[in-house]
């Protein structure tokens, strides 16, 4: 028999995007990390050296498009999460533009003109997007809080049963109860 947990989160239904989106990204580092791997044998680059010292070098552009793009991923990993949250499909093409937007900027900047890495500058509507979805999800939740009902979240709207009665006369019903305790500790 399972043990019962004081925490349950019951997810979206398509949240599997969510999951196959940060998969993605996944790919993306290790495909960038292979690939700055590759041009550090081809250069001669022993470790623990990060760059090269040379003005014009080819491996210095490849390093920074992967440690520009995992400077930028908790954020773009906790955005998706959360945001998806709420909004799993948005939240997953948002993040589909993020990773597809950084390989543009990575192909661009393993030319070896660093200006090219802008052809994939796109990349940052993809956060941006994370950005409001997350913080339509957070300002719903607030919306509920304030509302006396932190047991009645419907991604995008109070769920029916509490539209005309906002006043938490139902504030102990169960029948939706997904994001209760993730709410109840922020």
């Amino acid at each position: 028999m399972a043990a019962s947990s004081p925490f349950a989160l019951t997810l979206p239904p398509q949240f599997g995007y969510v999951v196959l989106t940060g998969a993605a990204s996944v790919l993306l580092t290790q495909w960038q990390g292979f690939k700055v791997g590759m041009q550090r044998r081809k250069c001669g680059l022993k470790y623990p050296k990060m760059y090269e010292d040379k003005e014009d070098s080819l491996f210095n552009c490849y390093q920074r498009a992967h440690q520009n793009t995992l400077e930028s991923y908790p954020a773009f990993m906790s955005l998706l999460l959360l945001g998806g949250l709420g909004y799993p499909v948005v939240s997953s093409v948002f993040g589909m533009i993020w990773v597809v937007g950084r390989v543009f900027y990575s192909v661009g900047y393993y030319s070896g003109d660093p200006k090219k890495r802008l052809q994939g500058a796109w990349h940052v509507f993809g956060l941006l997007g994370l950005l409001v979805t997350t913080c339509v999800l957070a300002t719903n939740a607030a919306f509920i809080e304030a509302n006396g009902c932190l047991s009645c979240i419907d991604s995008r709207r109070v769920h029916s049963r509490h539209e005309a009665n906002l006043e938490g006369s139902s504030k102990d019903s169960a029948h939706c109860t997904s994001l209760q305790k993730v709410f109840k500790m922020m």
